[in-house]
């Protein structure tokens, strides 16, 4: 009778030892079912990313949507899909898998801080946030020219320098994908390039003098700034689009030439305005 006693006894504890089990691990998932935080992602696109009242909210981490070349987009992340300004996260970087990106950096807005981005090319993209400081943009871009004569989407370019008064003139699109130009005869040949009407993108880091056999080799910088290139008489400025089968890296290139490939619709460059006084850098 004890023995039968004694099993009984251990059968019974053992059963509440498992209902025990089974509550602590009920009560340890409401808790963290409780403290799950829904981050809800904002966009704001253009040039318009200063403010607060520009950004839209456009639903919980992950959302996706399709980005245009050289379009500046600004990510920030908030916990309330009504207010920007609640629980905001400082974001100060991004991972972007994927994609060719053309620009980034961080944005300001009323005291708070999103990330903008551009991209090279056009893509359908993904952005995830989950935690800490940055976002995760994953997605598939189209890239530049193939050599194969074929259309491709490439990235649109502005020029900007002293024989436009710095205005955003655009470049046009070489018939073959590879590359953006415009015919120039800067008198103080200082410019820069953009991806944008308002932009001031490339600047001297990204000059490759003589890249791809051009033959003005004298382009470099001007002050750590502006572009500089000191050639008396009118000449071309090319710049090679990223990624592509000339241009393998995730940069655009900087150059200068007398002539131009022989696919080139001359016909229908774009030649900058000439100041009648000219513009130094200090039109920026």
């Amino acid at each position: 009778m004890k023995t039968k006693v004694k099993r009984m006894s251990k059968r019974t504890l053992a059963l509440l030892l498992g209902v025990l089990m089974l509550v602590t691990c009920l009560a340890v998932g409401q808790i963290t079912t409780a403290n799950a935080v829904t981050y809800y992602l904002w966009k704001a696109e253009g040039n318009s990313g200063n403010t607060a009242s520009t950004y839209t909210c456009i639903g919980a981490s992950p959302q996706s949507f399709s980005a245009e070349s050289g379009k500046n987009y600004y990510i920030a992340v908030s916990t309330s899909s009504n207010n920007i300004s609640t629980g905001t996260v400082a974001l100060d970087g991004a991972d972007f898998t994927g994609l060719s990106v053309s620009g980034q950096g961080t944005q300001g807005f009323d005291g708070k801080q999103a990330y903008r981005f551009s991209l090279s090319s056009a893509a359908d993209l993904t952005v995830t946030y989950s935690s800490g400081t940055r976002i995760q943009v994953t997605g598939g871009s189209s890239g530049g020219g193939s050599g194969s004569g074929e259309t491709t989407e490439v990235p649109t370019y502005y020029y900007r320098g002293a024989d436009n008064s710095w205005k955003a003139t655009q470049m046009t699109h070489s018939s073959d994908g590879y590359y953006a130009y415009i015919q120039s005869s800067n008198s103080s040949h200082q410019f820069k390039i953009a991806t944008s009407e308002t932009g001031w993108d490339y600047n001297w880091s990204y000059v490759d003098s003589g890249f791809n056999n051009t033959n003005v080799t004298n382009i470099g910088d001007y002050g750590k700034d502006n572009c500089y290139c000191w050639y008396s008489g009118t000449y071309y400025i090319l710049v090679y689009y990223p990624n592509t089968d000339i241009n393998t890296t995730a940069n655009p290139k900087i150059c200068a030439s007398t002539t131009l490939p022989n696919d080139a619709p001359l016909y229908d460059n774009i030649t900058a305005t000439k100041s009648i006084n000219g513009a130094d850098s200090n039109s920026i």
